[in-house]
């Protein structure tokens, strides 16, 4: 009975292990550091967004939200704070910030 309830035990640990292992992929990604959320005022068309991105060297990965908020990546050789500076002061953006990591808590 104790041998029985020791393997169930050890079975319940590593399957715990793996899930949360696997969790933890999925929320932070190694290119992470380089996305941005940017939220694009109403009047921006997709043309006119498509454009300032590409004079920043950035490029949309996926919608976020239909009324204009862009997950987008930069290239390697960028500055994240100058590129944040310039979104932000842009008559084109309402917001932009960095796309940080989730991480579970404890």
């Amino acid at each position: 009975m104790k041998l029985m309830t020791s393997i169930l035990a050890t079975i319940s640990v590593l399957f715990l292990l793996v899930s949360c292992g696997s969790t933890d992929d999925k929320l932070a990604k190694p290119d992470q550091g380089k996305q941005l959320i940017v939220a694009f005022k109403s009047d921006a068309t997709k043309d006119i967004v498509e454009n300032y991105l590409s004079t920043l060297n950035l490029e949309v990965v996926k919608p976020i939200t239909k009324d204009g908020t862009l997950l987008v990546q930069a290239s390697e050789n960028v500055d994240m704070d100058a590129i944040l500076n310039q979104l932000n002061s842009s008559n084109l953006v309402r917001y932009a910030e960095p796309n940080y990591p989730m991480k579970k808590s404890n």
